[in-house]
């Protein structure tokens, strides 16, 4: 059903709206009880609440592990997970030019442009920010990361 939000004011959109989110919420509050309560803890949560200390249980186990086993495939350690390399016509260029070793020039300065995109990322400690994502991705199925561009952690919000 399309809406004309023009003829709406913001206030009625987001009481329109604010159902399906309701919806979204209950079901994230009640994965986080099964798995990680205090990676999404309930609406009613205040300072003075505690939180069920589960992380021995099978979900909460389950979580941290394919979490981990998320980042190591998609982040690896010590090991660049993207390559850099010159485009075909770029390649063939080169190569009928006048100097064919200048590709091996071009490929070692990728390489090190590579190693040292790698060394930022660490710099940047991106890692912990992006393993609470995908904690939270995994138990409700949302994340957001983002990242001023001042700052030097990324933020993670949740729903």
């Amino acid at each position: 059903m399309a809406y004309n939000y023009m003829e709406e004011t913001i206030s009625e959109v987001y009481e329109r709206l604010n159902g399906d989110k309701q919806s979204s919420l209950t079901r994230a509050e009640d994965s986080a009880k099964l798995t990680i309560p205090s990676v999404f803890p309930s609406s009613d949560f205040d300072d003075t609440t505690s939180l069920d200390d589960v992380y021995q249980s099978l979900g909460a186990r389950a979580v941290l592990s394919l979490a981990s086993k998320l980042l190591q495939s998609l982040f690896p350690v010590n090991q660049t997970f993207f390559k850099l390399l010159p485009s075909k016509e770029l390649e063939e260029q080169i190569l009928s030019g006048e100097d064919p070793k200048l590709l091996d020039t071009l490929n070692a300065g990728l390489v090190k442009l590579e190693t040292g995109l790698q060394h930022e990322m660490d710099r940047q400690s991106i890692r912990t920010p992006l393993h609470e994502a995908l904690k939270l991705s995994l138990v409700t199925g949302n994340a957001l990361l983002w990242k001023e561009p001042n700052q030097k952690k990324g933020l993670v919000y949740s729903l």
